[in-house]
């Protein structure tokens, strides 16, 4: 298939007025003003820029040479499970624009001066691209569609069982990979995240990520490109987290438990990012649809090739 770059569309409806205020929507649950960790200072680089309370990142502020990146303050926890989300402040080009984890080995100097896809280059980090693709070990694969201005990317790693998820704009991404797989079959039921409603397991991004030292990372090569780290929380692994991803798996049992106002409150507080809203599911053939072409059945690098290296500076 042919990957079709059109930009996808914002979480918010009102993004384009909040991008004129410079003020943060408070109608549509953007922000929701949990921050567990921000973006570290402590790495010194002239083409990143921390603002906001170090949870805003400019890249290459006058010009880009190159790739730069920046990682969080502090390291995940061995057995607990990790949700952050990421909006995307500014116009997506050039050669990259990531989101994803690395370990304490990633260089994070090391392409300062190469334009490519920093996350994913090695066996060290894992990375999910504004083209829709995810990478890791120097090879990358379709996961969902692209992403562009406006944009909420989500990120959920399961330091217990080493998984590593995305989201965008609070769709999981596993159900259109799943959705791509059941659209070549006669009768098919729609997902829930990581767990089919026929019982097949959801796919997520990469496994066998235990035992590592992770921390969450961001990289771009695109002049005067910014995001922002709006929501990141954890919970330890438990059985009342398993418990729920059976559960959700049947929007019967979902929908009865949201009549219990206990369980209500807390799935909305802690865990309304493992439990979508019903009508999702109905979004999910919109997402793929500006991000596939369907009619295609190529899938060479050269497809999926979007802008020549000397555009990062174009902005």
């Amino acid at each position: 298939m042919i990957m079709d770059f059109s930009d996808s569309r914002p979480y918010c409806s009102c993004f384009l007025g909040t991008r004129r205020t410079g003020k943060t929507c408070s109608s549509c649950g953007e922000e929701l003003n949990v921050h567990e960790w921000t973006w570290d200072s402590a790495q010194t680089n002239p083409a990143v820029v921390l603002k906001n309370e170090n949870r805003e990142v400019l890249f290459h502020p006058v010009q880009s040479s190159g790739t730069a990146a920046v990682r969080g303050c502090t390291p995940f926890t061995p057995g607990s499970e990790y949700y952050w989300e990421i909006k995307v402040l500014t116009p997506t080009y050039g050669t990259d624009l990531m989101i994803g984890v690395g370990t304490e080995k990633v260089d994070l100097l090391k392409s300062e001066f190469v334009f490519c896809s920093l996350l994913g280059l090695d066996q060290e980090s894992w990375g999910y691209s504004y083209k829709g693709l995810i990478h890791h070990d120097s090879s990358s694969q379709v996961y969902g569609g692209p992403f562009s201005q406006g944009a909420i990317v989500g990120v959920h790693l399961d330091m217990w069982r080493g998984t590593l998820a995305f989201y965008l704009n609070r769709i999981f991404l596993g159900m259109i990979v799943m959705l791509l797989f059941f659209m070549s079959r006669p009768t098919t039921n729609l997902c829930y995240p990581h767990i089919c409603t026929n019982g097949a397991k959801m796919s997520v991004a990469y496994n066998s990520l235990q035992c590592r030292k992770l921390y969450p990372m961001v990289c771009s090569t695109a002049c005067q490109s910014a995001m922002r780290l709006t929501y990141s929380y954890s919970s330890r692994s438990s059985l009342q987290l398993h418990c729920l991803r059976l559960i959700v798996s049947d929007k019967h049992w979902l929908q009865r438990l949201y009549k219990i106002p206990g369980l209500r409150a807390q799935l909305n507080q802690a865990y309304w990012w493992l439990t979508p809203e019903l009508n999702q599911l109905h979004n999910v053939a919109n997402v793929c649809e500006n991000g596939i072409n369907w009619e295609n059945s190529d899938t060479s690098d050269e497809s999926l090739k979007l802008v020549e290296e000397d555009e990062d500076d174009v902005w």
